[in-house]
């Protein structure tokens, strides 16, 4: 038997007809708006300040751009091909090998770690050199205020 030939299946077709389109429409306006205030909020974290910082950011930088200043010369007594990497990369380097050190990692992993970070074009590091230059990080960056 087919629903065609029951009686409220007429009543309900007529009931369906007489919907306005808004009715129809609405939720999926109401999903879109929502997926984009959604996709707003993510894009308008990117960049932004950490929430766990209790610094501002101009201070965090100043005190990173001072370290990698203290940080250039004797690295670059390590190799001189050091001192083409910018404030940023240096100081940003340092902080991921102290983090590297707090974490008690391997010695052979924290060797080659350091290798990958400070190594730069045209020249590469030695495994002599990456140990130099974790102590020089160790000494002079892990217990400064711009990375505690």
């Amino acid at each position: 038997m087919s629903t065609a030939s029951t009686p409220w299946s007429a009543q309900r077709a007529a009931a369906e007809s007489v919907r306005p389109a808004s009715v129809l429409v609405w939720p999926w306006f109401a999903a879109l708006a929502l997926f984009l205030m959604g996709i707003g909020a993510t894009l308008g974290g990117i960049g932004g300040a950490a929430e766990g910082s209790k610094r501002p950011a101009a201070v965090v930088d100043a005190a990173a751009q001072q370290q990698a200043r203290s940080l250039s010369g004797p690295l670059t007594a390590i190799e001189p091909g050091l001192a083409g990497l910018s404030a940023e990369r240096l100081s940003a380097s340092a902080a991921l090998t102290c983090a590297d050190l707090q974490a008690g990692l391997a010695s052979q992993d924290l060797t080659s770690r350091t290798m990958a970070r400070f190594g730069g074009s045209g020249y590469l590091l030695t495994e002599q050199q990456a140990g130099r230059i974790i102590a020089t990080v160790r000494a002079e960056s892990c217990g400064s205020p711009a990375y505690g």
